[in-house]
């Protein structure tokens, strides 16, 4: 799971979270994060935090997940009592 890689998609949106990183001002001017601006805000964060290094991005990804589980699985718990 944890196999330090990065995955295909994974190399466009970190070249782009350094630029940005870079020149802030690429945040509201660029086409693919005004698409998917949490993707962004995340990978800004994890380079912020990890560098380039791919484990803390899949360690963020996984915690991401669990806690969407987690507030799923509360909502469905709320709806069905």
């Amino acid at each position: 799971m944890f196999d330090n890689y990065f995955f295909s998609d994974d190399f466009e949106i970190l070249s782009e979270s350094i630029n940005i990183y870079h020149n802030p001002y690429k945040f509201i001017s660029s086409p693919n994060v005004i698409s998917t601006p949490i993707i962004f805000i995340t990978y800004l964060i994890g380079l912020k935090i990890f560098g380039i290094n791919p484990i803390g991005y899949q360690i963020t990804n996984l915690i991401i997940h669990m806690a969407n589980i987690l507030l799923l699985g509360i909502f469905i718990s709320i709806l069905f009592n």
